[in-house]
């Protein structure tokens, strides 16, 4: 089993902190805070950062079984794909008369039987954690239900009480196969208790089985914690919205750099092009003053002209209108890191998952042509680096070229 090892020096740490009725623990150094009011967002992220008062990384909340909804549904021949969408549309049927949003938490693999077990949380809940959390400069990444904090290779079983919840999760090839939550007043009744003893009794003297029915128990530090068990992590939607942001602004800043070099050549062959107008004028006006032959100075004149022409009549590329044409172009996980434009001829690279997507775009532009890859894409985990070449349509560069380098041209 695949597992995330918790460091300081890790990029992809996340710190793990878990709740139990008063009590906010550390996992990873068994530290606790006691909370007077623990249904509190404020007062949890207060606490949360008391514990960790240097943290600057992501952050991930295991929670009570009371904040979360457990559903069983029974879904054969519903592909990975699909299975979100087949879950929304049964919601009506699955928790009738809630009104509230709620996010759901998608089981990893396809299970061959079609049953699942779906774990619901308020999303109003969710962002209350997360804009409480950031009020005191913690990032709340996940919310996760704290039986799962004990799953391992050796246990498969995890039984967890507190004041309020009787809970009984089991583990089975890589996902929850069952979550059982009880209301200390639903065990009491012995229909209910009778029901939850019957599907716990195989288990209860499973060595694959830990048992978790008091804070005390929570208090030994956890340095590993398997990474199946994130894939049920809940994000909440203002976390995904800031991840969002961040991401827009990271592109919009490559995007920015590009205009910045571009604005730096552009000045720069502006001041070029003022400089040896300005020369030109100059020698103008030194032989007007130094010949007063009309037909020699107006082939001087002239044998001028056609020197500069080449400046004059280089064909327009429009280079800021492509600029805003790629940025619009290319996926909002994606940037550009490179642009060459060479009488006609561009060439872009980038970072994207998806380079196909950027070349099907391009391709469909009837401002461009030739469109085509002009490196092999480097993926690393999905993301890679990309490099597109295409034409730019309609400048005329061959008759440019063949007008005034005709030397150059291919005969």
């Amino acid at each position: 089993m695949k597992k995330i090892a918790f460091s300081f020096h890790s990029p992809s740490t996340l710190r793990c902190l878990l709740l139990h009725d008063d009590a906010l623990i550390d996992l990873q150094t068994g530290q606790h805070q006691l909370l007077i009011r623990p249904d509190d967002p404020t007062q949890v992220a207060q606490i949360a950062r008391r514990l960790l008062p240097q943290w600057q990384k992501p952050v991930a909340l295991f929670l009570p079984p009371s904040a979360f909804v457990a559903t069983s549904v029974h879904l054969p021949g519903v592909t990975q794909a699909n299975l979100a969408n087949a879950l929304r549309l049964q919601l009506p049927q699955l928790l009738p008369g809630i009104t509230e949003k709620l996010l759901m938490s998608v089981p990893p693999i396809t299970r061959p039987d079609g049953i699942y077990t779906i774990l619901w949380l308020s999303a109003g809940y969710a962002d209350a954690l997360f804009s409480a959390f950031s009020q005191v400069g913690l990032t709340l990444h996940l919310l996760l239900p704290r039986q799962l904090a004990p799953i391992s290779n050796k246990i498969l079983q995890v039984f967890d009480q507190d004041s309020e919840m009787i809970s009984f999760l089991s583990w089975e090839d890589g996902q929850i196969s069952q979550c059982l939550n009880l209301t200390r007043q639903e065990y009491d009744d012995s229909n209910f208790c009778e029901q939850f003893n019957q599907i716990t009794q195989p288990f209860q003297n499973a060595p694959t089985l830990e048992i978790k029915d008091n804070a005390a128990k929570w208090l030994q530090p956890i340095k590993e914690l398997p990474a199946e068990i994130f894939k049920y992590g809940f994000t909440p939607p203002l976390a995904e919205q800031a991840q969002l942001a961040a991401r827009r602004r990271q592109k919009w800043l490559g995007v920015k750099a590009l205009g910045v070099i571009l604005g730096v050549l552009v000045i720069w062959a502006t001041v070029w092009s003022w400089h040896y107008v300005d020369k030109v004028d100059k020698r103008l006006k030194r032989l007007q003053a130094e010949t007063q032959d009309v037909n020699q100075l107006r082939s001087q004149v002239i044998a001028l002209e056609d020197k500069i022409a080449p400046i004059t009549d280089f064909p327009n590329q429009e280079i800021s209108g492509l600029l805003v044409y790629l940025n619009d172009a290319i996926p909002k996980n994606s940037w550009l890191t490179r642009l060459k434009v060479d009488v006609g001829h561009v060439e872009v690279e980038g970072i994207t998952p998806d380079p196909s997507s950027i070349l099907e775009k391009l391709s469909q532009n009837s401002a461009f042509s030739e469109v085509a890859f002009n490196r092999q894409f480097d993926s690393q985990g999905g993301t890679g680096k990309f490099g597109i070449s295409f034409k730019l349509n309609g400048l005329e560069v061959k008759k440019y070229l063949e007008k005034y380098f005709p030397q150059n041209q291919k005969k």
